[in-house]
């Protein structure tokens, strides 16, 4: 997603770094950036309806009808992802993070934004009814 959030982001670390360091410029810098964010928040905004409705228009690349992937899948490291099936949405829950399902690219995949503004995928193992594991961010989480 190409939201406002990460050049916002940006601005702020980028004065904490540069009041840190003690540069006399750091307000005027962060207030220039502050500007240029508002300058270009028509477009900014733009994009995101835009990433939005082309994601929109993707096609559920899932081998098995959707229930077939709720359930808890676990990761020794990093815990529990929970995965509720109903209708056509999928809803994934990990630790505090939620985030509704849509379609990816990748074949038996999902994408998910359990960050505001960074878009991942899960992608499901298994040949059987449904699946054995997951993957998301490198690790794989396995059917409890």
């Amino acid at each position: 997603d190409s939201s406002v959030s990460p050049v916002f982001t940006d601005a702020i670390a980028n004065f904490v770094y540069d009041h840190s360091a003690g540069r006399a410029d750091a307000v005027s810098m962060f207030d220039a950036k502050l500007d240029a964010i508002i300058q270009r928040r028509g477009q900014l905004f733009q994009r995101i309806i835009e990433n939005r409705a082309e994601r929109g228009r993707r096609p559920w690349t899932l081998m098995r009808r959707k229930p077939a992937y709720a359930g808890a899948y676990e990761n020794a490291q990093f815990g529990r992802m929970e995965i509720a099936a109903e209708g056509e949405q999928m809803d994934v829950v990990f630790g505090v993070l939620h985030a509704v399902a849509e379609a990816f690219t990748q074949p038996d995949s999902v994408r998910v934004e359990l960050l505001p503004g960074s878009g991942e995928p899960i992608v499901f193992q298994g040949s059987g009814s449904r699946p054995e594991s997951l993957i998301y961010d490198g690790n794989t989480y396995l059917r409890v």
